[in-house]
């Protein structure tokens, strides 16, 4: 076997030493979950409603219990649908606002009194958590990009699903 080039055995020694250093930061399985941006969430509902072929108008007040809540998204061209954000801020005072449901499944709140015809999907942030942490995403964890994927099923689905039921 022919001795390596010192030049290569040089390269190798600067990359494994510049790859391997300390990392900064949290790493493998305990680094903390975070979640998505509501400004960034937001644009990907609005860019899974175009792939969908819908439309996505602005906010609007619908009735739910003890005050009106803010939908972030109204379906255009669904009438009496609309998307809802969940943040931890949007908790804060609101008992009426359910928590996600743990098997992933989608939560539908109805509107009450002159309302109870519209129908809101809540997007609740802790449904699309990931780790930050490169390690622990390739061992398994939910990345960035699979939350961002799974808002964008939900919200197709939740398109397919109003389109049966609006028309």
């Amino acid at each position: 076997m022919r001795p390596l080039p010192s030049r290569l055995v040089a390269f190798v020694f600067i990359v494994s030493f510049a790859c391997g250093g300390a990392q900064s930061g949290p790493t493998g399985s305990g680094s903390e979950l975070r979640t998505l941006p509501e400004s960034r969430a937001l644009g990907i509902v609005r860019e899974a409603l175009v792939e969908a072929g819908a439309s996505g108008g602005g906010t609007f007040s619908v009735e739910v219990g003890a005050q009106p809540l803010e939908v972030d998204v109204a379906l255009t061209d669904v009438p009496r649908f609309g998307i809802e954000w969940v943040s931890a801020n949007d908790r804060l005072g609101r008992d009426d606002l359910p928590e996600p449901l743990e098997d992933g499944q989608l939560r539908i709140l109805p509107g009450t009194g002159a309302d109870a015809a519209t129908q809101i999907l809540l997007l609740d942030e802790q449904t699309y958590r990931f780790s930050p942490d490169r390690e622990a995403v390739q061992d398994g964890a939910f990345g960035m990009a699979e939350a961002e994927l799974r808002l964008r099923r939900d919200v197709t689905d939740f398109v397919t699903y109003a389109r049966g039921v609006g028309s």
